[in-house]
């Protein structure tokens, strides 16, 4: 896919940055569990745990994650890595995204 060109990408990057100034001002109001529960936490916290404690909400995992993500770029909250296996049986452990407030 390529990136349009002309009136088009004029079009798509005001777009853009329509959205990112809406994150900007509104973020502590859409984020505001996600944030209460960093707080809450203070700790790093892998994704699948923050994904369980908002299992019974509208949160879906990869909503949660995009959030997280875009908390990280903003610079809000840190990106690290945290240990997980796959089964309670595994012997091999992987890696998945980790996320807390930045001091």
């Amino acid at each position: 896919m390529s990136w349009p060109s002309g009136k088009n990408s004029k079009v798509l990057a005001k777009a853009v940055e329509a959205i990112q100034r809406y994150l900007e001002e509104h973020h502590r109001e859409h984020l505001k569990p996600l944030l209460d529960f960093s707080r809450k936490e203070d700790r790093i916290v892998p994704l699948s745990e923050i994904s369980d404690h908002f299992a019974s909400s509208q949160l879906y995992p990869w909503h949660l994650e995009s959030a997280c993500e875009w908390l990280e770029q903003e610079g809000m909250v840190e990106k690290l890595s945290a240990p997980f296996k796959l089964t309670k049986r595994s012997s091999d452990c992987f890696e998945e995204p980790a996320y807390g407030l930045r001091s």
